[in-house]
C-alpha cells in the first residue's frame, strides 16, 4: 500500500511542473544600450532606470545605502554600497548598462576589483538615503 501512496505521489508531483525553463545567456532584462543611457548626467538617480529602481527601494529604509559614480578611460562606473560602514557588507561595482565589473567586501573579503580604484580616483556621490550627520548612527 506504502508503496503506490509514494508512486501516486511521485507521478502527481512530476506531472505539476507545467512551467519550461530555458537556460540561454540572455537576462530576462538585458542591458539597455550605452547609448540610451544618460551617465554623464546631473542627475542619474533620476535619469538612469536601474539606478532609479535601486533608489526608490531604499529610500526611507532605516539601513544607510549610497551610490558612488566614478569615471575612468571615459567610462562611468556605478559603486552600490547597500549597508554603509557594516562589516562585512558587499559593495558592487556596475557599468552605466548595469552589468556588473567587479565587487569588494563582503564576509568573503572579496577584491576583484584590481587596481581600480587606484586609477579611477575619488568618486562622486550621486545618491544616498541619509544626511552626512546620520552617518555616526551606524
Amino acid at each position: 500500500m506504502f508503496r503506490y501512496l509514494f508512486l501516486c505521489f511521485l507521478m502527481a508531483a512530476m506531472t505539476a511542473c507545467t512551467g519550461t525553463k530555458t537556460t540561454s545567456d540572455t537576462p530576462d532584462n538585458p542591458p539597455q544600450n550605452d547609448n540610451t543611457l544618460k551617465c554623464d548626467s546631473e542627475n542619474p538617480a533620476q535619469d538612469i532606470p536601474w539606478i532609479s529602481e535601486f533608489a526608490a527601494n531604499y529610500k526611507g529604509r532605516d539601513v544607510q545605502a549610497h551610490i558612488t559614480r566614478y569615471e575612468l578611460d571615459g567610462e562611468y562606473y556605478f559603486e552600490i554600497n547597500n549597508c554603509v560602514n557594516c562589516a562585512d557588507a558587499m559593495t558592487v561595482l556596475y557599468t552605466c548598462d548595469h552589468g556588473k565589473k567587479c565587487e569588494t567586501g563582503g564576509i568573503a573579503g572579496l577584491m576583484t576589483c584590481g587596481d581600480f580604484y587606484d586609477k579611477a580616483g575619488k568618486g562622486e556621490i550621486i545618491w544616498k538615503n541619509y544626511e552626512d550627520s546620520d552617518k555616526s548612527k551606524f
